[in-house]
């Protein structure tokens, strides 16, 4: 069970110590804790997760080799802070290599302890706690996102003393409300490619206009019971789940997700659609430009229709 361990030690129990002191943490072979990153992070020489905009802090580097049943799992935690030591947003980024033997064995554990985990850590299923869960599962494939507040202090059947010790001095190091946004990113396919990834995304509330409850997570206002009557941290859940559904995008670029596994999330590629836009523009400027040399259209036409296609 240590890879549940692992997994769910970095629902921002997070060692801000060294990392030689934590029992699941080694020397990242490419960063040192502390280092700030841009852009993106090296999980390995082949993949490396885009990060969003802004500067993020690596805390924490965990590799950990499970021999039952038989997994490899690398991650990090990073940091994007402000006045020094407020946490703004959080990320926690693991990939898990499943190997090519005992298949039947390893896919059955995804889908029982990290899919469909029935604990207090929550998966992919619907719970009442989440305010939303989009879900693509076929066989021991799928592909989710889930949204809801988390509450990091809240102990689980999973921490071990120095968990629990971490967690205190992350609270003593760092500022940050009890109750965080969360979006949880998972995709696993062995059909693509014999690795899962699960990206996790916190984002203090504060920084969207609504700051969360120092209570539980059942009394805060980002809970689905009790959200209606908050408009302000209802506003702030709606563009953290508009933020969240576009990061899985990439998320599912990241992980090569087949089209027939993407999830149904409500939008569209930006930056495609603008790409099609400005290419149908050039293409009818052209048009305009070669009936105005051949006299199909005056001057006064072709400036006409010009505009109007400038306007469009």
């Amino acid at each position: 069970m240590r890879i549940i361990i692992l997994l769910f030690f970095f629902l921002l129990k997070i060692n801000v110590v060294t990392a030689t002191n934590h029992p699941y943490s080694d020397r990242s072979p490419f960063y040192d804790l502390g280092e700030e990153v841009e852009n993106e992070i090296k999980i390995t020489d082949k993949y490396k997760f885009p990060l969003p905009p802004g500067k993020w802090k690596v805390i924490l580097y965990s590799h950990e080799s499970v021999d039952t049943p038989y997994l490899n799992a690398k991650g990090y935690v990073l940091l994007n802070l402000v006045n020094g030591n407020e946490i703004k947003e959080a990320i926690e980024i693991v990939k898990i290599h499943t190997g090519v033997q005992y298949v039947n064995r390893v896919d059955w554990y995804i889908v029982e302890e990290i899919t469909f985990d029935d604990e207090d850590e929550g998966g992919c299923y619907k719970r009442p706690e989440y305010n939303y869960l989009f879900l693509y599962r076929k066989g021991f494939g799928h592909n989710c996102l889930r949204i809801a507040g988390k509450d990091i202090a809240k102990k689980s059947i999973h921490d071990e003393p120095e968990d629990l010790r971490f967690n205190r001095e992350l609270r003593s190091k760092y500022k940050f409300p009890k109750v965080l946004l969360q979006s949880y990113h998972s995709f696993y396919s062995r059909s693509t490619k014999p690795e899962m990834f699960i990206a996790t995304y916190y984002m203090n509330s504060k920084f969207l206009g609504a700051p969360a409850l120092k209570g539980d997570i059942e009394t805060s206002e980002f809970h689905p019971f009790n959200i209606d009557g908050h408009p302000k941290h209802k506003k702030a859940l709606a563009e953290f789940v508009n933020l969240a559904k576009k990061r899985h995008v990439n998320f599912e670029k990241f992980a090569d997700a087949p089209t027939k596994m993407k999830l149904k999330l409500g939008i569209s590629n930006n930056l495609k659609q603008k790409k099609i836009n400005k290419q149908n523009f050039v293409s009818q400027l052209q048009i305009l430009e070669d009936l105005y040399k051949k006299g199909s259209l005056t001057k006064s036409e072709y400036e006409k229709a010009k505009q109007k296609l400038l306007k469009n």
